[in-house]
Parts: structure tokens; C-alpha cells; sequence
């Protein structure tokens, strides 16, 4: 049993696959539906804990998940993460900031990618690292 000391509501708890020992927990509160999003204050920012060791021990990695808005940083709210079926590849999305963070090396590092629209979905094409599809649920179009 490991205390991550966090009082988030949700906990999602991922084992990277075979050939790794990498965990990823993602403490963050439940999305909210759409009428409630209007009505209800900003959930406080998630946070990301990584294990190296089948989960033995995780480390706070939630610093590497800052952003700059409005020339201040903020931590996030990462609402979920997509790992690629055959790489190290993982997306963050972050849908409330227009952001997403990448890692393709099992979240050793992480890239911040700014967005003009609403990440709501990930889908990677399995032959190349670097392409992934996203998309937006909120767009009326769903580009």
C-alpha cells in the first residue's frame, strides 16, 4: 500500500505494459457534465505520480505538467492519458486549458503543446510515434 497523500476524488492507476515497469496514477476530480461546467469553479489542478518499479514507490512528476497562460504558470488539469499500443508514447490531454503533454519515454520527459481547440480524444497510428489524431467533442463540426 502506497500513500500518495491526495484528495482527489478519481485515481487512475495504469501499468505501461510488458517490457516496462512504469506506472502512471492520475489523481484528478471527476468531469463534470456540460451544464454543470458553467455553474461549478475550476477543479482544482490534477496531479501525476510515476513509478518506476511496478508501483512500489511513485514520485509527484505533477511540475512537469505546468503551463503558462497569460505569461503566469499554472498546474494543469489533465482530465486523462492515451498510451500508444506499440511505443513509450503518452498523451496527456488537458481540455480545459486547450493543452496536451507528450512523453515518449514513458513519461521520463514531458513536451507541452498548446491547442486552439478542445482536446477530447486521442487515437495513434501504429506504425509512427510522432502521428497521432485528436480529437474535439465540442466543436459543432468535430474537427
Amino acid at each position: 500500500v502506497n500513500k500518495l497523500n491526495d484528495s482527489h476524488a478519481q485515481l487512475i492507476v495504469h501499468w505501461l505494459g510488458e517490457g516496462t515497469s512504469v506506472m502512471i496514477c492520475l489523481a484528478r476530480e471527476p468531469p463534470a457534465d456540460n451544464d454543470a461546467v458553467a455553474k461549478a469553479p475550476p477543479p482544482q489542478p490534477s496531479r501525476i505520480f510515476v513509478s518506476k518499479d511496478y508501483g512500489d514507490t511513485f514520485v509527484d512528476q505533477t511540475n512537469m505538467f505546468e503551463l503558462e497562460v497569460n505569461g503566469t504558470k499554472i498546474n494543469s488539469t489533465v482530465e486523462q492519458f492515451f498510451t500508444h499500443p506499440k511505443f513509450n508514447t503518452i498523451v496527456f490531454t488537458d481540455p480545459r486549458n486547450k493543452a496536451i503533454f507528450t512523453s515518449e519515454d514513458y513519461g521520463a520527459t514531458v513536451k507541452v503543446r498548446m491547442l486552439n481547440f478542445t482536446p477530447s480524444d486521442v487515437t495513434f497510428y501504429e506504425a509512427d510515434t510522432k502521428m497521432i489524431l485528436i480529437l474535439d467533442k465540442k466543436d459543432p463540426e468535430r474537427k
